[in-house]
Formats: structure tokens, C-alpha cells, sequence
């Protein structure tokens, strides 16, 4: 008997064996469990009309289940791959959905640009170079790589109407992987980034992405690496590539590029919203302060400060796990206000800025209002002083729950036409 000629029961009844043993709390939490997951189970869908509606029942199903799990979220981020294995791939997967004109293609926002294989030569202990008996790293081609990653690319941007960020992965692994094999190399790895430039600005060209607006920077393996290193040495090489996409907001997620890039960025004059995440408000806040002397520019240019009218700025990354940062259920108002004071200081047209905090921050619900410090509101002040904001914002920032504090808060704000408190618990 064929596949495609089995019962509908009997197909659900695979879905249910096959797929069962990742829970709704590992796919809500693990987003490479969850990619790999809804990947294959898409994979299989394709193979004939009763595998497409018994796998979307069995979808359907685990989506009911748990609302944090419905097809706009599994479906959300895609990532590119120049991987030649017998794995299903975004791209295969989303080409065949717009073929058959399914509806899976349609559901993407974000698409991730994971360079390791231009950027990382291959072990030697890879099969590739074991097949062909070579052991020194400099056989290695990225040109390889590169038409694999840019034809899944290109198929992506083509294929899904809906995409609206460009997320790029910073890796710790780069620098010294370029490293270890020279200039020769590394010439070789820029290249082949320039020929990846050309690919995505001929699919943009092809298929105008109107809304493909957010670029983001972030780390998978943000231990290995501060944020003020992870681009050390090789994200110069990226500049042909930024210089091809239409982005208009720029997110860093426990990443701050080199100042190369970002005078890249500001060159194209697009860029108005500035997003940072994690640990960014720290590094950031202290480069500020520190890092711009006559002989050492700022770390992010006065010229890309210049454009910016939006900042947003969360206390919590992409990338953390549930169980990360647990004991820090106490947030330090002054530290937080003091740097944010230190990176919104230089740019001169500021209009809106939104703070938001964890949801496990220790909010109080019932009881009596928490005291700010004079030492807070002071910063405030300051905040207030230096620039006419047009909208202040504060999500699950703990302490601003009273009716008085915000009474206070408003008259601190009194030129911004909204001044508003959040809560999500």
C-alpha cells in the first residue's frame, strides 16, 4: 500500500506516535525543538492530500492545546540553510506550500540568516573533507556554501509575501575560526558574503518586500562572548550585505556591532528605531559614558543617533531560557534609569521611549505602594529635562502601580502627549 493511499486514522495515529514526545511546555520554551518539530511535521504533509489534512488536524490538535502554540507561532521565524543532507529545509518545505497553494508560506515574519557556514571553515573531521581525504582547512571553499545559503534565501524572500525582519546571528565561533586560517582566508569568507549581498538584492529586486522594515542583530551563545566582542574581527565583512536590505529599525540582542557596521547603518540614512534587549542597556550605558575620547570615536555613531525618533529598551533577551536570571526578581530603578539617561543623552531627537521589564520582576499587586527613591525621580527629572518626549512608556516596570506615583510620574512628563504604565500581571 502506498502512503498516500492510507486511512486518516492511521496517518493521525503516526503524527500521534511520532510526535507526541516533545511537549507543549518544550516546544513554548526550546525554539530549536520547536523549529525542528513543526519542520518535519510540514515535511510530511507534503506528500499527498490525505498526509496534508491529517497532519494539519494533528497541528490543529496541539495548538488547541496550548494557545502559546498556535500556527502563526510555529510558523514565525524560518531559518535559512545551506545544509546538502536529506533533512527537510525551510525553503523546500514553503516552496512546495506556495506549489500547491497552501496557506504555510503565508505565515513567516522573521527571517534568520545564520552565516557560520561562509564564516566557520569545516573541522577536519567533517565528512566532506574526510571524503576527499584533505585535512588542511584551507581546501575549504565558501563559494560552497554560499550557493546553497543564497538559493535558500532567495527562495525564501520569494516564496513568503509576508516577511518583515532580518535577524543575523553573531556567532563567538567566528573570529577565531577566520583566524586560524589567515588573511587568505578570511578575503576568501568576504567575497563570498559580497556574492550573498548580490544574491538578496536580486530576490528583493524580483519580489518587492514593502514591509521588510527590522533588522536584528543577536547571539545563540551569548556566554562565550560579551556583547562588545561577539563581532570582533569579521563583521566588517557584513557591510555589502546591510547595505543591500531596507531596514528602518535596528534591534541588538546581546549583540553591539562594530562601529564599521553601524556607520554602515547610518550611511543609508533609513534606520529611525533603535530596539536593545538583555545586558545591551549595560554595555551600551558604559560605552557612553566611556568609550569616546578624541582618539576613540563613540562606539555607535553620533550620525546614526542623530536619525533616531524611537528607542525601546527591554530588560530581557530573545535568547533567554525560563529558567535564566531566576533569582533576579528585583530590578535596581536607579541603575536602570541612570543608564538609559546615558544613551539617550546624545540623540538630539528623541520622541518616543519605552522601557520594558521581565514578568517575573517582583510587582505588587495588593498592599501598600512602593517608595521611589528621590535619587529615581531625580533621574526622571533629568530624563524629562533633556528631551520633549513625545511618548514615555513603561511596561512591567515595578513600582509605578500606585495612582499617586503615576499622578507624579505624568506631572514629571507633563510636555509628552502619553505617559503610560503597563502591567501584564
Amino acid at each position: 500500500m502506498l502512503l498516500s493511499e492510507l486511512p486518516h486514522e492511521l496517518i493521525l495515529e503516526v503524527y500521534r506516535w511520532l510526535y507526541d514526545g516533545e511537549s507543549n511546555t518544550q516546544l513554548t520554551n526550546h525554539k530549536r525543538i520547536r523549529h525542528s518539530w513543526v519542520l518535519n511535521i510540514l515535511s510530511t504533509c507534503m506528500v499527498s492530500q490525505s498526509w496534508y489534512t491529517a497532519g494539519s488536524e494533528y497541528l490543529s490538535m496541539r495548538c488547541c492545546a496550548s494557545p502559546s502554540l498556535s500556527l502563526a507561532t510555529l510558523l514565525f521565524t524560518v531559518e535559512s540553510s545551506s545544509t546538502a543532507t536529506h533533512h527537510p529545509t525551510w525553503s523546500q518545505v514553503l516552496l512546495e506550500s506556495r506549489r500547491n497553494n497552501l496557506h504555510f508560506h503565508t505565515y513567516p515574519r522573521q527571517l534568520v540568516l545564520n552565516l557560520a557556514p561562509i564564516l566557520n571553515p569545516p573541522s577536519s573531521h567533517s565528512s566532506q573533507l574526510a571524503k576527499q581525504q584533505k585535512h588542511d582547512l584551507t581546501c575549504w571553499e565558501p563559494s560552497w556554501e554560499t550557493e546553497r545559503l543564497s538559493k535558500s534565501i532567495q527562495v525564501l524572500l520569494t516564496t513568503c509575501p509576508n516577511l518583515k525582519s532580518v535577524e543575523i546571528l553573531y556567532d563567538s565561533r567566528y573570529s577565531p575560526r577566520t583566524a586560524l586560517v589567515g588573511n587568505h582566508q578570511h578575503h576568501r569568507s568576504s567575497r563570498a558574503l559580497d556574492n550573498l549581498a548580490s544574491a538578496i538584492s536580486a530576490a528583493l529586486t524580483k519580489r518587492h518586500h514593502p514591509f521588510l522594515s527590522h533588522l536584528i542583530f543577536t547571539a545563540r551563545e551569548p556566554i562565550q562572548r560579551c556583547p562588545c566582542c561577539a563581532g570582533r574581527g569579521w563583521d566588517q565583512s557584513l557591510r555589502p550585505l546591510l547595505q543591500q536590505l531596507p531596514m528602518t529599525t535596528l534591534e541588538l540582542d546581546h549583540v553591539l556591532p562594530s562601529r564599521s557596521v553601524l556607520e554602515c547603518l547610518a550611511q543609508t540614512q533609513r534606520i529611525h528605531t533603535l530596539v536593545i534587549r538583555g545586558n545591551i542597556l549595560t554595555q551600551a550605558s558604559r560605552l557612553a559614558r566611556y568609550g569616546s575620547t578624541v582618539s576613540t570615536p563613540p562606539r555607535i555613531p553620533l550620525e546614526l543617533l542623530s536619525q533616531l525618533h524611537t528607542l525601546e529598551i527591554y530588560l530581557h533577551s530573545n535568547n533567554d531560557r525560563p529558567d535564566d536570571n531566576d533569582d533576579d526578581k528585583d530590578l535596581d530603578l536607579l541603575a536602570m534609569f541612570r543608564q538609559t539617561y546615558d544613551i539617550i543623552h546624545p540623540i538630539p531627537s528623541l520622541q518616543r521611549l519605552t522601557l520594558h521589564g521581565r514578568d517575573k520582576y517582583n510587582i505588587t499587586l495588593q498592599g501598600p505602594p512602593s517608595t521611589i527613591s528621590n535619587e529615581v525621580w531625580r533621574k526622571l527629572e533629568l530624563l524629562a529635562e533633556r528631551h520633549h518626549l513625545h511618548s514615555f512608556v513603561l511596561e512591567n516596570i515595578p513600582g509605578f502601580r500606585s495612582p499617586i506615583v503615576q499622578s507624579k510620574l505624568q506631572h514629571v512628563f507633563m510636555g509628552a502627549k502619553m505617559v503610560n504604565v503597563v502591567y501584564n500581571t
